[in-house]
């Protein structure tokens, strides 16, 4: 009896002993226990998306950006090319003798290599405009006709290899004569200088009275009346 009693005994304090080590665990948590979920997070708020970043993200197309414009240039044209010559003497018409026609010629021709220059070569490949002004003191009403005196001198300006290379160039023309001393003209309005100073020496007597002034140029609209 006194053995039974002892082993009750000692199973009550091993249960006791039990029940004290699982209220103490209760009442004191472990220091690795995960805190409770009320405690403050430290992961940053996010901000508030930009207005475009919304647009984006809703699908919306982004604000169009304007194209620089690009400069277009012209194509620069070449300058014009010019002869100016002077030719001393009295015109020869078309029907004139041909020994004066040629004559005539031949003085265009050395008239042309005078005044351009050696190495320059007559203007090919382009429409051309030409100015003939046959400058007298007084032209007599059967001395010859004005229009007749064009195409000898299309014909020198050809053969001079300085001027014309083909007289189908020439697409425009003016033909002038100006009686300087019968009409008491001093001054030519828009007279290039050489021609201006061609007329103040017949003025004044110290240069020819009669001479032809040639000027032709490539700067040529065929779409624009002088």
């Amino acid at each position: 009896m006194t053995r039974v009693w002892a082993f009750l005994m000692r199973v009550i304090e091993i249960a006791a002993g039990t029940f004290s080590g699982i209220v103490g665990s209760a009442q004191n948590p472990s220091p690795t226990e995960p805190k409770s979920a009320s405690a403050p997070s430290s992961v940053a708020a996010e901000p508030h998306p930009s207005p475009i970043a919304l647009a984006k993200t809703q699908g919306e197309p982004s604000p169009a950006v304007p194209p620089t414009p690009s400069v277009v240039r012209a194509p620069s044209s070449p300058p014009p090319e010019t002869r100016e010559i002077i030719v001393v003497g009295t015109p020869r018409s078309l029907q004139a003798a041909p020994r004066g026609r040629d004559a005539w010629k031949k003085q265009v021709i050395e008239a042309a290599k005078r005044d351009i220059d050696s190495e320059t070569e007559s203007i090919q490949f382009v429409d051309l405009s030409i100015r003939i002004v046959h400058l007298c003191e007084d032209w007599g009403d059967t001395d010859g006709d004005l229009d007749n005196i064009a195409k000898p001198i299309l014909d020198a300006l050809c053969d001079s290899r300085k001027v014309l290379f083909n007289d189908n160039q020439v697409k425009d023309i003016h033909l002038r004569r100006i009686e300087w001393k019968k009409n008491d003209i001093a001054r030519i309005e828009r007279a290039t200088e050489r021609l201006a100073d061609a007329l103040d020496m017949a003025l004044s007597g110290d240069g020819p009275a009669e001479f032809v002034y040639i000027f032709v140029t490539s700067e040529f609209s065929p779409e624009v009346l002088p």
